[in-house]
């Protein structure tokens, strides 16, 4: 994303949050565990990285994510 680069996924974030905001009190049927919140970007991204960089062999979710792993059967 061309933003990140720029600083500009900073205001993206903003307005993100404002849509959500206004969302949530149109609507608050719809955001029973409260107003989402905007994920912050990653620190760095790499589509090759350096060899003297590690990379994580797991993924870290926000511990309110209710995230299930679903295997495809489709193979």
């Amino acid at each position: 994303m061309a933003a990140t680069a720029s600083g500009g996924v900073f205001v993206i974030l903003d307005q993100r949050r404002v849509v959500l905001e206004e969302a949530s009190a149109l609507h608050p049927e719809r955001f029973v565990r409260g107003i989402p919140k905007p994920s912050r970007p990653a620190a760095e991204v790499w589509i090759t990285p350096p060899e003297n960089v590690a990379i994580p062999l797991a993924i870290q979710l926000p511990h309110d994510t209710h995230f299930v792993m679903q295997v495809s059967q489709s193979h």
